[in-house]
Protein backbone atom coordinates (compact mmCIF):
# COMPACT_ATOMS: atom_id res chain seq x y z
CA UNK A 1 0.00 0.00 0.00
CA UNK A 2 1.21 3.51 -0.78
CA UNK A 3 2.17 5.46 1.86
CA UNK A 4 0.11 8.87 2.37
CA UNK A 5 2.97 11.38 0.97
CA UNK A 6 3.10 8.95 -2.24
CA UNK A 7 -0.65 8.95 -2.77
CA UNK A 8 -0.04 13.48 -2.63
CA UNK A 9 2.84 12.99 -4.91
CA UNK A 10 1.43 10.50 -7.54
CA UNK A 11 -1.35 13.30 -8.31
CA UNK A 12 -0.93 16.52 -10.72
CA UNK A 13 -3.09 18.50 -8.17
CA UNK A 14 -1.72 16.88 -4.97
CA UNK A 15 1.74 18.13 -6.62
CA UNK A 16 0.22 21.44 -7.24
CA UNK A 17 -0.98 21.92 -4.01
CA UNK A 18 2.67 21.38 -2.76
CA UNK A 19 4.25 23.17 -4.87
CA UNK A 20 2.05 25.88 -3.53
CA UNK A 21 2.39 25.41 -0.12
CA UNK A 22 6.75 25.56 -0.71
CA UNK A 23 5.59 28.97 -3.19
CA UNK A 24 6.93 27.88 -6.31
CA UNK A 25 5.41 28.73 -9.16
CA UNK A 26 5.48 25.88 -12.05
CA UNK A 27 6.27 28.41 -14.96
CA UNK A 28 8.96 29.89 -13.15
CA UNK A 29 10.00 26.28 -12.87
CA UNK A 30 9.52 25.47 -16.54
CA UNK A 31 11.53 28.79 -17.51
CA UNK A 32 14.72 27.68 -15.58
CA UNK A 33 14.35 24.59 -17.16
CA UNK A 34 14.43 25.58 -20.39
CA UNK A 35 11.07 24.55 -21.58
CA UNK A 36 8.75 26.11 -24.08
CA UNK A 37 6.07 28.46 -23.21
CA UNK A 38 3.11 26.25 -22.57
CA UNK A 39 0.24 27.20 -24.79
CA UNK A 40 -2.07 29.88 -23.82
CA UNK A 41 0.02 31.60 -21.65
CA UNK A 42 1.16 35.16 -22.14
CA UNK A 43 3.31 37.95 -20.23
CA UNK A 44 2.22 41.04 -18.88
CA UNK A 45 4.90 43.67 -19.37
CA UNK A 46 6.45 44.32 -15.94
CA UNK A 47 5.08 46.77 -13.66
CA UNK A 48 5.88 48.78 -10.43
CA UNK A 49 3.11 47.52 -8.67
CA UNK A 50 2.47 43.65 -9.04
CA UNK A 51 4.25 40.75 -8.59
CA UNK A 52 5.11 37.54 -10.54
CA UNK A 53 1.18 36.59 -9.97
CA UNK A 54 0.18 40.21 -11.66
CA UNK A 55 2.60 39.57 -14.27
CA UNK A 56 1.30 35.72 -15.25
CA UNK A 57 -2.28 35.59 -17.17
CA UNK A 58 -4.37 33.82 -19.60
CA UNK A 59 -4.42 35.48 -22.98
CA UNK A 60 -7.19 38.02 -22.13
CA UNK A 61 -5.19 40.69 -22.52
CA UNK A 62 -3.46 40.37 -25.72
CA UNK A 63 -3.08 44.12 -26.20
CA UNK A 64 -1.23 44.02 -23.11
CA UNK A 65 0.60 40.72 -23.68
CA UNK A 66 4.35 40.51 -24.00
CA UNK A 67 5.45 41.45 -27.62
CA UNK A 68 7.03 37.75 -28.04
CA UNK A 69 4.86 36.06 -26.19
CA UNK A 70 6.36 32.59 -26.57
CA UNK A 71 9.80 33.59 -25.28
CA UNK A 72 10.35 33.44 -21.08
CA UNK A 73 11.09 37.49 -20.09
CA UNK A 74 14.52 37.47 -18.10
CA UNK A 75 12.35 38.30 -14.75
CA UNK A 76 11.11 34.59 -14.56
CA UNK A 77 14.35 33.05 -13.37
CA UNK A 78 16.65 36.67 -11.93
CA UNK A 79 18.84 34.21 -9.59
CA UNK A 80 19.42 31.60 -13.00
CA UNK A 81 19.18 28.92 -10.74
CA UNK A 82 17.76 25.60 -12.58
CA UNK A 83 14.68 23.93 -11.37
CA UNK A 84 15.69 21.61 -9.23
CA UNK A 85 18.16 24.06 -7.26
CA UNK A 86 14.87 26.42 -6.80
CA UNK A 87 12.53 23.32 -5.74
CA UNK A 88 14.92 22.13 -3.28
CA UNK A 89 15.64 25.30 -1.58
CA UNK A 90 11.94 25.89 -1.08
CA UNK A 91 10.82 22.70 -0.02
CA UNK A 92 13.85 23.04 2.76
CA UNK A 93 12.65 25.91 3.46
CA UNK A 94 8.99 24.83 4.05
CA UNK A 95 9.93 21.62 5.83
CA UNK A 96 12.11 23.42 8.35
CA UNK A 97 9.13 26.08 9.40
CA UNK A 98 6.63 23.26 9.04
CA UNK A 99 5.89 22.96 13.08
CA UNK A 100 5.60 26.64 13.50
CA UNK A 101 3.25 27.35 10.39
CA UNK A 102 -0.77 27.72 10.89
CA UNK A 103 -1.00 25.20 8.15
CA UNK A 104 0.46 22.41 10.18
CA UNK A 105 -2.66 22.56 12.75
CA UNK A 106 -5.37 24.71 10.87
CA UNK A 107 -7.56 23.16 8.50
CA UNK A 108 -8.66 26.13 6.81
CA UNK A 109 -5.25 27.24 6.54
CA UNK A 110 -4.10 23.90 4.99
CA UNK A 111 -7.13 24.54 2.77
CA UNK A 112 -6.06 27.64 0.89
CA UNK A 113 -3.07 25.58 -0.78
CA UNK A 114 -5.90 22.78 -1.79
CA UNK A 115 -8.48 25.54 -3.56
CA UNK A 116 -5.31 27.33 -5.56
CA UNK A 117 -4.54 23.58 -7.63
CA UNK A 118 -7.99 23.09 -7.86
CA UNK A 119 -8.79 26.37 -9.48
CA UNK A 120 -5.44 27.03 -11.41
CA UNK A 121 -5.29 23.75 -12.59
CA UNK A 122 -1.02 24.96 -13.75
CA UNK A 123 1.13 22.86 -15.90
CA UNK A 124 2.77 19.98 -14.31
CA UNK A 125 6.09 20.52 -13.08
CA UNK A 126 9.24 19.79 -14.99
CA UNK A 127 9.63 15.77 -15.83
CA UNK A 128 11.66 13.97 -13.04
CA UNK A 129 11.06 17.24 -10.43
CA UNK A 130 7.81 16.04 -8.37
CA UNK A 131 10.20 13.66 -5.67
CA UNK A 132 11.72 16.88 -4.83
CA UNK A 133 8.79 17.87 -3.11
CA UNK A 134 8.65 14.60 -1.14
CA UNK A 135 9.70 15.85 2.45
CA UNK A 136 7.00 18.32 2.01
CA UNK A 137 4.59 15.74 0.93
CA UNK A 138 5.69 13.95 3.91
CA UNK A 139 5.26 16.75 6.54
CA UNK A 140 1.49 17.22 5.12
CA UNK A 141 0.87 13.77 5.94
CA UNK A 142 1.95 13.99 9.20
CA UNK A 143 -0.15 17.43 10.03
CA UNK A 144 -2.63 17.08 12.00
CA UNK A 145 -4.67 19.80 10.03
CA UNK A 146 -4.66 17.12 7.12
CA UNK A 147 -5.88 13.98 9.22
CA UNK A 148 -9.37 14.47 7.69
CA UNK A 149 -8.08 14.47 3.93
CA UNK A 150 -8.46 10.34 4.16
CA UNK A 151 -11.52 10.17 6.36
CA UNK A 152 -14.62 8.84 4.90
CA UNK A 153 -17.98 11.25 4.20
CA UNK A 154 -18.69 12.69 7.68
CA UNK A 155 -22.43 11.49 7.42
CA UNK A 156 -23.01 14.11 10.34
CA UNK A 157 -21.77 17.05 8.92
CA UNK A 158 -23.22 17.27 5.53
CA UNK A 159 -23.62 20.77 3.77
CA UNK A 160 -25.67 21.75 0.38
CA UNK A 161 -25.04 24.85 -1.07
CA UNK A 162 -27.62 26.15 -3.24
CA UNK A 163 -27.01 29.05 -5.66
CA UNK A 164 -28.98 31.56 -8.45
CA UNK A 165 -29.06 28.23 -10.97
CA UNK A 166 -29.82 25.56 -8.61
CA UNK A 167 -31.98 27.15 -5.96
CA UNK A 168 -33.63 23.80 -4.87
CA UNK A 169 -32.68 20.70 -2.62
CA UNK A 170 -34.19 17.76 -4.56
CA UNK A 171 -35.79 15.25 -2.62
CA UNK A 172 -37.54 11.46 -2.20
CA UNK A 173 -37.61 10.11 -5.97
CA UNK A 174 -36.26 13.55 -7.58
CA UNK A 175 -33.10 12.47 -6.25
CA UNK A 176 -32.64 9.45 -7.90
CA UNK A 177 -34.76 10.91 -10.93
CA UNK A 178 -32.16 13.77 -10.97
CA UNK A 179 -29.63 10.91 -11.93
CA UNK A 180 -32.07 8.89 -14.08
CA UNK A 181 -32.33 11.98 -16.43
CA UNK A 182 -28.32 13.04 -16.79
CA UNK A 183 -27.52 9.62 -17.99
CA UNK A 184 -30.51 9.29 -20.08
CA UNK A 185 -28.96 12.86 -21.49
CA UNK A 186 -25.60 11.80 -21.14
CA UNK A 187 -26.15 8.47 -22.89
CA UNK A 188 -27.89 10.28 -26.17
CA UNK A 189 -24.90 12.69 -25.99
CA UNK A 190 -22.41 9.68 -26.81
CA UNK A 191 -24.62 8.51 -29.31
CA UNK A 192 -25.03 11.49 -31.05
CA UNK A 193 -21.28 12.53 -30.97
CA UNK A 194 -20.45 9.02 -32.09
CA UNK A 195 -22.50 9.27 -35.39
CA UNK A 196 -21.48 12.45 -36.03
CA UNK A 197 -17.62 11.40 -35.73
CA UNK A 198 -18.68 8.40 -38.09
CA UNK A 199 -19.87 10.86 -40.93
CA UNK A 200 -17.47 11.32 -44.05
CA UNK A 201 -15.27 14.37 -43.59
CA UNK A 202 -15.36 14.32 -39.69
CA UNK A 203 -12.57 11.92 -39.23
CA UNK A 204 -8.44 13.06 -40.19
CA UNK A 205 -5.25 12.76 -38.74
CA UNK A 206 -5.17 14.53 -35.03
CA UNK A 207 -4.38 17.85 -35.40
CA UNK A 208 -5.95 18.24 -38.57
CA UNK A 209 -8.31 21.45 -39.14
CA UNK A 210 -11.23 19.10 -39.41
CA UNK A 211 -10.85 17.76 -36.34
CA UNK A 212 -12.65 20.53 -34.37
CA UNK A 213 -15.28 18.69 -31.93
CA UNK A 214 -15.41 18.92 -28.55
CA UNK A 215 -17.58 17.44 -25.64
CA UNK A 216 -18.52 17.15 -22.59
CA UNK A 217 -15.45 17.63 -19.82
CA UNK A 218 -17.52 16.54 -16.56
CA UNK A 219 -17.16 12.97 -14.82
CA UNK A 220 -20.42 12.99 -13.02
CA UNK A 221 -24.49 13.38 -13.59
CA UNK A 222 -24.87 17.21 -14.16
CA UNK A 223 -28.51 18.88 -13.84
CA UNK A 224 -30.50 18.32 -10.76
CA UNK A 225 -28.36 15.79 -8.98
CA UNK A 226 -27.45 16.42 -5.35
CA UNK A 227 -23.85 17.31 -4.24
CA UNK A 228 -23.07 17.71 -0.69
CA UNK A 229 -19.36 18.72 1.30
CA UNK A 230 -18.52 19.28 5.33
CA UNK A 231 -18.82 21.82 7.53
CA UNK A 232 -17.99 23.33 9.38
CA UNK A 233 -14.78 23.86 9.18
CA UNK A 234 -13.41 27.25 11.11
CA UNK A 235 -15.52 29.65 9.42
CA UNK A 236 -16.27 28.10 6.32
CA UNK A 237 -19.79 26.72 6.12
CA UNK A 238 -18.77 24.17 3.60
CA UNK A 239 -15.42 22.49 2.07
CA UNK A 240 -17.47 23.58 -1.61
CA UNK A 241 -17.06 26.75 -1.21
CA UNK A 242 -13.72 26.68 -0.71
CA UNK A 243 -12.73 23.83 -3.12
CA UNK A 244 -14.58 24.80 -6.20
CA UNK A 245 -13.10 24.27 -9.98
CA UNK A 246 -15.89 25.56 -11.98
CA UNK A 247 -17.23 28.79 -10.24
CA UNK A 248 -19.24 31.07 -11.80
CA UNK A 249 -18.66 33.74 -9.91
CA UNK A 250 -19.53 36.52 -7.14
CA UNK A 251 -23.39 35.20 -6.19
CA UNK A 252 -25.22 34.57 -2.90
CA UNK A 253 -25.11 30.77 -1.90
CA UNK A 254 -27.49 29.70 0.57
CA UNK A 255 -25.73 27.12 3.19
CA UNK A 256 -28.35 23.89 4.26
CA UNK A 257 -27.42 21.30 7.32
CA UNK A 258 -28.25 17.98 5.23
CA UNK A 259 -28.67 15.26 8.09
CA UNK A 260 -27.34 11.64 6.66
CA UNK A 261 -28.94 8.24 7.74
CA UNK A 262 -25.95 6.47 9.16
CA UNK A 263 -27.20 3.60 7.53
CA UNK A 264 -25.82 4.98 3.97
CA UNK A 265 -23.90 3.01 1.67
CA UNK A 266 -21.20 5.58 0.48
CA UNK A 267 -18.48 4.37 -1.75
CA UNK A 268 -15.53 6.25 -0.99
CA UNK A 269 -12.62 7.20 -3.40
CA UNK A 270 -9.47 8.05 -1.23
CA UNK A 271 -6.85 6.90 -4.73
CA UNK A 272 -6.96 6.50 -8.65
CA UNK A 273 -7.46 3.15 -7.89
CA UNK A 274 -10.53 3.69 -5.93
CA UNK A 275 -12.06 5.58 -8.99
CA UNK A 276 -10.40 3.04 -11.40
CA UNK A 277 -12.52 0.32 -9.68
CA UNK A 278 -15.62 2.00 -9.38
CA UNK A 279 -15.72 2.50 -13.74
CA UNK A 280 -14.52 -0.67 -14.13
CA UNK A 281 -17.10 -2.12 -12.34
CA UNK A 282 -19.74 -0.18 -13.60
CA UNK A 283 -18.69 0.92 -17.14
CA UNK A 284 -20.29 3.05 -19.96
CA UNK A 285 -17.76 3.96 -22.59
CA UNK A 286 -17.55 7.82 -22.96
CA UNK A 287 -15.07 7.93 -26.15
CA UNK A 288 -17.09 10.12 -28.46
CA UNK A 289 -18.40 12.89 -25.87
CA UNK A 290 -14.82 12.72 -23.82
CA UNK A 291 -12.29 11.29 -25.91
CA UNK A 292 -11.11 14.66 -27.59
CA UNK A 293 -11.10 16.45 -25.01
CA UNK A 294 -9.69 14.09 -22.19
CA UNK A 295 -7.14 12.96 -24.87
CA UNK A 296 -6.10 16.42 -25.49
CA UNK A 297 -5.86 17.66 -21.81
CA UNK A 298 -4.00 14.01 -20.78
CA UNK A 299 -2.38 12.42 -24.09
CA UNK A 300 -3.35 9.69 -23.73
CA UNK A 301 -5.18 8.05 -26.76
CA UNK A 302 -7.90 5.26 -26.85
CA UNK A 303 -11.35 3.93 -25.33
CA UNK A 304 -12.76 6.27 -21.85
CA UNK A 305 -14.66 5.09 -19.55
CA UNK A 306 -16.92 6.34 -16.50
CA UNK A 307 -18.87 5.30 -14.02
CA UNK A 308 -22.65 3.75 -15.07
CA UNK A 309 -24.74 5.89 -12.09
CA UNK A 310 -27.56 4.09 -12.57
CA UNK A 311 -25.56 0.84 -12.41
CA UNK A 312 -23.67 2.20 -9.39
CA UNK A 313 -26.75 2.93 -7.70
CA UNK A 314 -27.94 -0.59 -7.47
CA UNK A 315 -25.36 -1.33 -5.29
CA UNK A 316 -24.61 2.22 -3.21
CA UNK A 317 -26.51 5.26 -2.10
CA UNK A 318 -23.52 7.88 -2.58
CA UNK A 319 -20.06 8.38 -4.20
CA UNK A 320 -17.51 10.67 -1.71
CA UNK A 321 -14.37 11.69 -3.14
CA UNK A 322 -12.06 12.55 -0.35
CA UNK A 323 -9.39 15.54 -0.62
CA UNK A 324 -6.66 13.11 -0.56
CA UNK A 325 -8.94 11.34 -3.82
CA UNK A 326 -9.30 14.48 -5.75
CA UNK A 327 -5.68 15.45 -4.87
CA UNK A 328 -4.62 12.47 -6.12
CA UNK A 329 -6.94 11.65 -9.23
CA UNK A 330 -8.61 14.49 -10.69
CA UNK A 331 -7.31 15.70 -13.97
CA UNK A 332 -5.04 12.22 -14.89
CA UNK A 333 -5.65 9.42 -17.01
CA UNK A 334 -6.39 6.09 -14.82
CA UNK A 335 -6.20 2.88 -16.08
CA UNK A 336 -9.44 0.94 -15.69
CA UNK A 337 -8.33 -1.97 -17.57
CA UNK A 338 -8.82 -3.83 -20.30
CA UNK A 339 -7.42 -1.14 -22.47
CA UNK A 340 -9.67 1.37 -21.22
CA UNK A 341 -9.08 4.59 -19.17
CA UNK A 342 -11.27 6.93 -16.76
CA UNK A 343 -10.90 10.70 -15.62
CA UNK A 344 -11.78 12.43 -12.75
CA UNK A 345 -12.68 16.24 -13.62
CA UNK A 346 -14.93 18.62 -12.28
CA UNK A 347 -15.73 16.99 -8.61
CA UNK A 348 -14.31 19.06 -6.12
CA UNK A 349 -12.30 18.07 -3.04
CA UNK A 350 -14.46 15.99 -0.43
CA UNK A 351 -17.50 16.21 -2.96
CA UNK A 352 -19.72 13.49 -2.47
CA UNK A 353 -23.12 12.29 -4.64
CA UNK A 354 -26.08 11.23 -3.90
CA UNK A 355 -27.99 8.59 -6.13
CA UNK A 356 -30.85 8.31 -3.45
CA UNK A 357 -32.33 10.15 -0.72
CA UNK A 358 -30.93 9.07 2.39
CA UNK A 359 -31.47 12.59 4.05
CA UNK A 360 -33.29 12.55 7.60
CA UNK A 361 -33.61 16.58 7.14
CA UNK A 362 -32.48 19.57 6.12
CA UNK A 363 -32.13 23.23 7.31
CA UNK A 364 -30.32 26.38 5.72
CA UNK A 365 -27.54 27.87 8.32
CA UNK A 366 -26.80 30.78 6.37
CA UNK A 367 -26.72 32.97 3.12
CA UNK A 368 -23.07 33.28 2.06
CA UNK A 369 -21.76 35.87 -0.42
CA UNK A 370 -18.66 35.80 -2.36
CA UNK A 371 -16.66 34.05 -5.15
CA UNK A 372 -16.29 30.19 -4.23
CA UNK A 373 -12.49 29.22 -4.47
CA UNK A 374 -9.40 30.27 -2.50
CA UNK A 375 -11.44 34.07 -1.63
CA UNK A 376 -13.73 32.30 0.40
CA UNK A 377 -10.45 31.65 3.22
CA UNK A 378 -9.09 34.96 2.54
Amino acid sequence: MESRADVLLGGRLGQAMLADLAGLNTLTLLAAEGKPVPEGVAFLRPSSSGGLGARLRGRLRPRRAHRDAGTWPEWMNTGGNDAATIIGAAVASAVRASAGQPWFTDPLALLVSVARAAEQWEPPLPCGQPGLLRPLAEAVAAAAAASWWWEPADLRHQRWVGCGHHRTLARGGDVARAVETAEEDAAAEEQAMARDRALPGRRGRRGSARVAVSGTWWSGPLGGTVWTSRGNIGDLPAVGLACAEDPLGDEDFEVWAVGIDSAARVYEVHEPGDWAWLAATHPRDVTASRGHDWSRWTGREGRWILPDWRSVAAQWDGVHVSVAGYLSTAGMAVDAGGGAASLLAGWDADQTLWLRDLFTGTRQLTTWHGTPGPEALS
